[in-house]
């Protein structure tokens, strides 16, 4: 399921939809579900800025979140 949700705001309705678009692909905040959310440098695990040009790795923390898949259990390796 979706660990991030891009709420919608209103003030948007009016907007062309190439516009309304752009700003719906966001990221967005945390899902309730989640108890951390930060975005950080692949190679360094910095925090990177939140600009909405930056590229970073998202990295979640919850009760959603697993290890690996069943069955495979090198799949959640980070390393």
């Amino acid at each position: 399921g979706p660990c991030t949700v891009c709420e919608w705001n209103p003030e948007w309705d009016s907007l062309l939809p190439d516009e309304q678009a752009r700003l719906k692909a966001r990221q967005g905040v945390k899902y309730v579900c989640l108890d951390g959310l930060q975005r950080v440098r692949n190679e360094t695990l910095e925090l990177v800025a939140k600009d909405g040009v930056t590229i970073g790795e998202v990295c979640i923390r919850g009760n959603m979140v697993f290890k690996g898949y069943l069955n495979n259990p090198d799949s959640g390796d980070l390393a």
